[in-house]
């Protein structure tokens, strides 16, 4: 007898957004997504702060 299943209750009718995991944790075998990953996430937005930084030192002095 296969057992019965009961329905997963979705909000709003679809399934919620997955969470936004590193590749890391989702396969070690995957550098160029780690990397990816770090760009994106971490060094990016750094890189956008010191530009601005950057530029606000220049227009002031």
């Amino acid at each position: 007898m296969a057992a019965t299943r009961t329905p997963i209750e979705r909000t709003r009718g679809y399934d919620p957004e997955p969470m936004d995991v590193p590749p890391l944790f989702q396969s070690p075998a995957r550098p160029l997504a780690m990397l990816r990953w770090l760009i994106t996430s971490f060094m990016w937005p750094q890189s956008i702060l010191w530009i601005g930084i950057a530029a606000v030192t220049y227009h002031l002095f």
